[in-house]
């Protein structure tokens, strides 16, 4: 099942990417991030999401930001559809794609 991600909150609202269902997908403003990100709060490697089995998960890069899933800080997460990530002052909605 690919993975859709639309920035609804931040620089480049209304962006959106779909990746597969296997993706290892890096999120920052960094120029070698898989989803580069106009946001001068978000770090160059901020964190990363990666499809296994069927299930997402995010796992922050020790940002200086931190990264959140529906307004919870987190370290480690699973994400569902409907999730929203925030890192900086971007926020990511996420879309399973049936």
């Amino acid at each position: 099942m690919p993975i859709e991600l639309c920035l609804v909150k931040g620089p480049e609202e209304g962006l959106t990417r779909i990746f597969s269902d296997n993706a290892e997908i890096t999120l920052g403003r960094g120029t070698d991030a898989d989803f580069c990100l106009k946001d001068q709060s978000v770090s160059r490697k901020h964190c990363r999401i990666k499809g296994v089995n069927g299930l997402f998960m995010i796992r922050d890069y020790g940002s200086g930001n931190g990264t959140k899933v529906n307004n919870q800080q987190i370290d480690y997460a699973v994400l569902k559809d409907g999730d929203t990530i925030e890192i900086g002052l971007t926020h990511v909605r996420i879309q399973l794609i049936n």
